[in-house]
Formats: C-alpha cells, structure tokens, sequence
C-alpha cells in the first residue's frame, strides 16, 4: 500500500516545525546574558516548565519503545512508573532544598565545591559531556530509520531537518526556547499516542476484548516477585535498580537542575518538580495502554515472526501504516509526534551541553571570563550551535558504525551509578575526599562499560519474550516460516559464572555502579587521610546534606578557607 502525505499530513509536520523555531526566535530578544540563555534569568512559568520536565523523560524511544516492551514482554514496564510515583517526590524533598540555595547552573559545580578539587569536577564534567554527545547522535538518528521504512522520509531530510531546527531554536532562545517548545512538543507527542490508542482498541474489538486478549496471553502479568539480579525484569529490580536511578537522577541530572532552578523561590522550584509528576505518569499510561492494545491486535499474527518488520521496535510505525493511513492526517500526526519527541530530547541535551561547558570549562578561561554579559552569551549560542552540528555529524555517522555505536549508546547507561554515588558520597558521606572520588570513579566506570558492553554484544545473554503466533496470518507463508519461528520464544541458556555476571539486570547497573564507586572511595579515602578528623573539618556543612549538618563539628570560616581549593573563593563557599 503507498502511503502519500496529504494537506493535513504536511499541516501537522510543517506547523510542528515551524512553530518550535518561531518560539525559538520569539525569546531570543530576552536572551542577554548566560544567565537569561541557560536558567531563564530565574523567572520561567511553572506549567511549561514542569510539562518540560515530562518531555525530557518521554521521547520518540518511548513513543515507539513502550508499545513494543508491553508486546514483547507484558506490562512489567509499567513498574517503572509506579516506582516513580514514590521516589520522584522523595527525590524533590531530599535534594532540591540542598541545591536550590547554591544558584547552580551546572550540577558539577557541587563537586567542585564539596571535594574542593577542580580535577575531580573536570573528570565527572568529561563523562557527562561524552554520554550525552553520543546520546544525541543516536537519539537523532533511531527515528530517522522508521520514518525512511514506512513513510519513505529520506534519513538525511529527517536528521539535517530535525537537528538543524532544534539546534537554532536552542542555540538563539536558550532555556526559555527549551521549555515553552517542550511543552507544545508534549501536547503533540500525547495527541499522536492517545490517537494510535484509540485506534488500537476500536481494532481489537474494545476495551474489555482487548484486555480479555492481553490476559489470557501473559502480558497483564505486572509483578515478578522472585529476587534475581540476573533477571531483565522482576519487582525487586525494579524497586531496588531503577527506583535508586530515579531517587538521584530526577534532582541531580542536569537539565532537570537547569529546570528547577529556573524558578524563583525555593517553593516554586519544589512545585514546578511536583506538578511534573502526574504529566509524566499519565503519558506513561498511555504508552502502556498502546502496547496492550496493539498485542490485542497482532496477537495471532505476529509482525516481526511473519517478517513484515525487522524488530518489535517497528511495531507502532507498522500499525500506522496499515491501519491508520486511510485516516486524514494520521501519518502526519504520527510523524509529527515523532518529531516532537526526538526535537524535545536534542534540545534539552544540546542546551545541558552547553550550561556544563561554559559553566565546567570556559568560564574559568580568562579570556572568557573578562567579557562582557552580552559577549559571553553569545559564546554560549556558538556552543550550542556546535554542538548541535556535532549531533547531527554523529547521526549520519551512525549508520556507518552498525552495532559498535549501538553498543556505545546503550553502554552508556552504565555511567549513570558513577555519578549518583558522587553525589551520595557528597552529601551523606563526609569521610569521602578527593583521592577516593577519583579512584571510585575510575573503577566503577570501566567496571561497569565492561559488563555493559559485555552484555551488549552477546547473543546469548538475552531474556527471550513471551510467545506469539502466526497461527491467523494469511497462508502466503509456508510451514517451514512457522516453523523457524515458533521456537524463537521458548530458547532459553543457562548461564554459568564467571560469564553470569555479564547477564546482570540492566535495571541494577545504576545502584551496582554506585556501590563499587561507594567502597573503592571509602578504602581509598580512608588510606590516603579522609578519616582523620582535621580533614573532616575541611567539608564545608553546607555542601553536606541537612541531615547531617547538625551532626557535623562546626568550623569556623578560617578553618574551611585553609582547606579550600585556589579556584574557590570565600562568596562561593
């Protein structure tokens, strides 16, 4: 079946372009200094802000990733959510209280701060860059191969055209550009899955059939309660693996730092965090709801087994294609809900990138430092321009560096424990000093990118999914295709040590990462002096949590001065 753009179709492209790049332009003429391109001068409204801050957890991977997990392998994702209903507001009161107060434009500057070490600053700064670099590049260029599959849009328009709008609309309007095209690109993202949704659920013969459906075939199972580490999915990972990524991560990832400090009060910063929550869980329901939906579809005719698409991954754009089609506007609000999921995370990174290098790296310049307001925003506009070309040259290159740059992407994940247990040694464990930060992160990070990518490039280490069948496919396939395929569901590898450690959860890389970054700093820390109780008294009580301020001797403003770092001065501490 050839599927053309209409009016419509190019309607909803074309204005979800154009109107992210007039917004851009629209607050340009209030960006005057860094302050006012990377934080909004302190004073952006709450509700856009907090829709933001739900864009930058939903992308186009979770437009297409969420509906394709529920088919493959049920509803258990769904913990991701419901794990971050408990710790996302437990997150806001832990950490925004401490931060807010610091006016931080770059997390990083936390580290500086508390270890008194610009180097150990630098070495996290440096992952941080390189994550969401690669990041970029990838997230550019995922969506790209669905729409050239089943739209026929060529993957240089979509790359050239997706990262050159995002990067001058980011680049010219800085964080207020971000946050208000965030929010447009969220309704547009939310208008396309509820439509595929409802379209689901009317070809699956309604809700209850299609529940009914998704029952009597596994995929409603939502909890696994049997602890195994090894274990893709199950509820203790869930809980324990990504509810301590979510505890650090949804306070102490930068763009959500460049969110909440853009607010003007302490209590407004903690709001802005809270409203976020039931935006991002509703669209998470939506994912969900979607995937369930489609299996109630294909369920007895499994696409990827009766080889109509490569990956499950390809599900939704399928669906589109073949069911939707004939429904003015459809392509176009799908393709348009994929734009604005893929324009909302490079705009976010790209602006991230740019608060952390002129905050980590070019503001302690000399040359820079000397210019004027004007002059260093415009610095700032350069840097996000280049790295916005930087993204768009890793994309093209994407396609030319097959599964090593896909090993790349998803071992990078793997980078996630490093940097929540420097912010965990920071606050909570004042016997950590430099020495030990430094050693923990080299261990723990190449620790981790070796079972990462370990894991990655196996074809053994794999979870099979739930099965599906063929069984009501139209007869064009022979019965040597069904028999090929039934099988692939139910292989399954018993894996033995040493080579088992390799099958650890994804889910657990955050809090295993965090763990051997924890102990290796506290040996190292505790062999090089960290112990001793005149260094104590270099840590500063305000860069330690609350908790334990009240419990900290108190120094007097010499003692800290005499154990504070050259580039630290007396207003910073």
């Amino acid at each position: 079946m050839d599927n053309y753009f209409g009016f419509l179709d190019y309607i909803s492209v074309a204005g979800t372009l154009l109107l992210s790049l007039l917004i851009g332009i629209y607050f340009a003429r209030k960006n005057n200094t860094n302050e006012d391109l990377l934080v909004g001068g302190r004073k952006i409204s709450s509700w856009p802000v907090a829709a933001s801050i739900m864009a930058s957890y939903v992308s186009a991977v979770t437009v297409l990733g969420f509906p394709a997990e529920v088919f493959g392998y049920g509803v258990e994702i769904f913990n991701m959510g419901l794990v971050a209903l408990i710790m996302f507001p437990i997150s806001v009161k832990l950490f925004v209280p401490v931060l807010y107060p610091m006016k931080l434009t770059s997390i990083f500057e936390y580290v500086e701060h508390r270890f008194k070490c610009s180097t150990l600053r630098k070495m996290v700064c440096g992952v941080y860059l390189f994550e969401q670099t690669v990041l970029a590049g990838v997230v550019l260029y995922g969506p790209s191969l669905v729409l050239v599959t089943f739209l026929g849009i060529p993957n240089w328009l979509s790359i050239f055209g997706i990262g050159l709008i995002s990067t001058l609309y980011t680049s010219v309007g800085g964080i207020r550009a971000v946050v208000w095209t965030d929010a447009f690109q969220a309704v547009m993202m939310l208008l396309g899955m509820v439509a595929i949704l409802v379209k689901g659920i009317v070809d699956a013969g309604g809700f209850s059939n299609t529940f009914a459906i998704a029952q009597d075939n596994g995929r409603l199972n939502l909890f696994k309660f049997n602890f195994d580490i090894f274990q893709r999915h199950n509820f203790f990972n869930f809980f324990i693996g990504f509810g301590f990524m979510t505890l650090f991560r949804s306070t102490l990832h930068q763009p959500q730092v460049q969110r909440f400090s853009s607010q003007p009060t302490l209590k407004e910063a903690m709001n802005v965090m809270y409203k976020s929550i039931p935006i991002t869980f509703s669209v998470k329901i939506v994912g969900v709801l979607t995937g369930i939906a489609l299996f109630a579809v294909y369920h007895s005719c499994d696409p990827v087994k009766f080889k109509k698409i490569e990956t499950i991954d390809h599900l939704v754009p399928y669906f589109v294609v073949n069911q939707m089609a004939s429904i003015p506007g459809m392509l176009g609000l799908f393709t348009a809900c994929i734009f604005s999921g893929v324009l909302s995370s490079i705009s976010s990174i790209i602006n991230s990138l740019t608060a952390v290098t002129w905050t980590d790296i070019l503001s302690n310049i000399p040359k820079f430092a000397k210019m004027d307001d004007r002059g260093q925003a415009n610095v700032s506009r350069v840097t996000g321009l280049f790295y916005g070309l930087l993204s768009i040259l890793l994309a093209f290159s994407a396609q030319y560096m097959g599964s090593v740059y896909t090993a790349s992407f998803q071992a990078v994940g793997a980078t996630n424990g490093v940097v929540n247990g420097i912010f965990m040694a920071g606050m909570f464990m004042p016997f950590i000093n430099k020495t030990g930060a430094k050693v923990g992160i080299i261990v723990s990070l190449t620790s981790m990118l070796t079972i990462g990518s370990r894991n990655i490039f196996s074809t053994v280490l794999k979870e099979a999914p739930l099965p599906t069948t063929i069984d009501n496919c139209p007869v064009e396939y022979s019965s040597a295709l069904l028999n090929s395929t039934l099988d692939l569901s139910s292989k399954s590898y018993e894996i033995e040590w040493p080579e088992k450690i390799f099958a650890l959860s994804y889910l657990m890389y955050p809090i295993v990462g965090a763990t051997i970054f924890i102990i290796v700093a506290t040996l190292v820390s505790y062999c090089s002096g960290g112990f001793r109780e005149d260094q104590r008294k270099c840590v500063d009580d305000f860069y330690l949590h609350p908790f334990l301020r009240s419990n900290e001797i108190k120094k007097s403003r010499s003692e800290i001065t005499q154990c504070t770092s050259p580039m630290l001065s007396d207003s910073q501490l």
